[in-house]
């Protein structure tokens, strides 16, 4: 049998990774709302400028994925949007 101080050890290790884990994935989802709110105003920019690309700077620190994110709902937004214009 385990002494006590290792299995409550081991329980707060859980603990503090499954809120580790939760704490990381909220985060995640934070930073694709922040970088699908400015993707989306500097692609709005763009198109009422004529511009047929645009740079943009999104502050999610070193997640490419929330930045990746963003872009691949832009251009599946765009698409739809190009896709209803041309059968209208």
């Amino acid at each position: 049998m385990e002494p006590l101080f290792q299995r409550l050890g081991k329980q707060i290790f859980k603990t503090g990774f499954l809120n580790y884990r939760k704490t990381r994935k909220r985060t995640a989802e934070e930073n694709i709302q922040k970088a699908i709110k400015a993707v989306t105003e500097s692609a709005e920019n763009a198109t009422l400028e004529g511009k047929t690309f645009f740079v943009s700077r999104v502050n999610v620190g070193l997640d490419t994925t929330a930045v990746r994110e963003a872009i691949l709902r832009i251009m599946e937004k765009d698409d739809d949007v190009l896709t209803a214009h041309r059968h209208s």
